[in-house]
């Protein structure tokens, strides 16, 4: 699995990878991401996001840095399992600072 760093418009530095979803995770996935998904993480840990692979280009590794942040403001906001309760929730971005 390569992991593509690059930084965004408002210097933020994001983590980029693709996810494959396994036999078990498959049908629980709504159609779109059943053939995996393009994850996007702010380095902070603040913000994280999902874009189908229906949605991405092949060579999406090598794309330019701006190319690949319009990417990530197409994705879906991202989900987080709760430890205490195992329950889901999106991820809440933070407020932007412009």
């Amino acid at each position: 699995m390569a992991i593509r760093t690059y930084m965004d418009p408002n210097g933020d530095e994001w983590r980029v990878w693709s996810v494959v979803p396994d036999s078990i995770s498959f049908s629980t996935l709504g159609e779109s991401y059943r053939d995996g998904w393009l994850c996007f993480e702010r380095v902070d840990g603040s913000d994280r996001r999902r874009l189908s692979m229906n949605h991405v280009p092949a060579e999406w590794e090598d794309l330019a840095d701006d190319h690949l942040d319009r990417l990530r403001k197409t994705a879906e906001p991202g989900m987080r399992r709760s430890l205490a309760t195992g329950e889901m929730s999106t991820i809440d971005p933070p407020r932007d600072r412009s």
